[in-house]
């Protein structure tokens, strides 16, 4: 189940780039952020903090795929995060586009679902 995502966009000079997008049930979120703000175990996270989280997760991610990415002699410019919510993390991305996934399991049932959607420019 997906309930909470956030996707930022990557683009190279010719036009081409990616997606990457990490989604999660709520329970996943609520833990991750949790740990990313040094919450209390029995602390509810407000929404605004769950995207700001999110948010955190994926241009960190983006960071590491955009510095690869420059080694190789590729200039990639990144997107703002953009925090999405219930049907709209699946919906985001239309149907035919290449990309791959990995769903990550870690502690205290945290379930991440990993995304990365590119296109050609």
């Amino acid at each position: 189940q997906v309930d909470f995502g956030s996707t930022i966009a990557l683009t190279t000079e010719h036009g081409g780039g990616w997606n990457l997008a990490v989604m999660a049930d709520l329970a996943s979120c609520n833990a991750l952020t949790r740990v990313l703000f040094a919450m209390e175990p029995d602390e509810e996270p407000e929404k605004e903090d769950l995207a700001d989280g999110l948010g955190e997760i994926v241009n960190v991610a983006a960071g590491v795929l955009k510095s690869k990415r420059s080694e190789a002699g590729q200039k990639v410019q990144l997107g703002l995060p953009l925090f999405m919510e219930g049907r709209g993390c699946i919906e985001f991305f239309a149907s035919g586009l290449q990309g791959i996934s990995q769903n990550l399991q870690g502690p205290d049932g945290i379930s991440v679902h990993v995304i990365l959607i590119w296109q050609e420019g």
